[in-house]
């Protein structure tokens, strides 16, 4: 089927005229009574007014629905793909947390081994304070005896 989309009188068509929206050919007539040089000059400028008459609107009709089709597949990928770099943004962050954890799981250990060795230094410090003081004590009792002895 076709439409009007410049106003004309169709000359072989006992000059039958033709305002824009119409279809074409006009009630009465079908598609096959006209020549393909006729429908070729109506769809061209290739006629005595110089421009495009008609068009055919069941090709336009097609030409939307394979443009639709694309939109939509164009569409279907482009959310594929968010959803793609949705889950591999989610699957990073997962990494990263992770990775800090352990992270700050291998700086707690490593303070907590630190802070038990400071610990130990302080008690083995105590300790040989301990040991020298009763060390020196006894020395000095020791010395007082045979001091007393003499």
């Amino acid at each position: 089927m076709y439409i009007v989309i410049s106003s004309f009188k169709d000359l072989t068509d006992n000059e039958f005229e033709y305002a824009v929206g119409d279809p074409f050919p006009r009630e009465g007539r079908t598609i096959d009574e006209i020549s393909k040089e006729r429908l070729e000059q109506l769809t061209s400028k290739n006629n005595k007014k110089g421009r495009i008459l008609i068009k055919n609107i069941a090709s336009e009709e097609v030409e939307t629905e394979k443009t639709e089709e694309v939109e939509t597949e164009k569409t279907e990928e482009v959310e594929a793909e968010k959803t793609e770099e949705t889950e591999t943004e989610k699957t990073e962050e997962t990494e990263t947390e992770k990775t800090e954890e352990t992270e700050t799981e291998k700086t707690e250990e490593t303070e907590t081994e630190k802070t038990e060795e400071v610990e130990t230094e302080k008690t083995e410090e105590v300790e040989a304070e301990k040991s020298g003081k009763t060390g020196t004590e006894e020395s000095k009792k020791n010395a007082k005896s045979k001091s007393t002895k003499k």
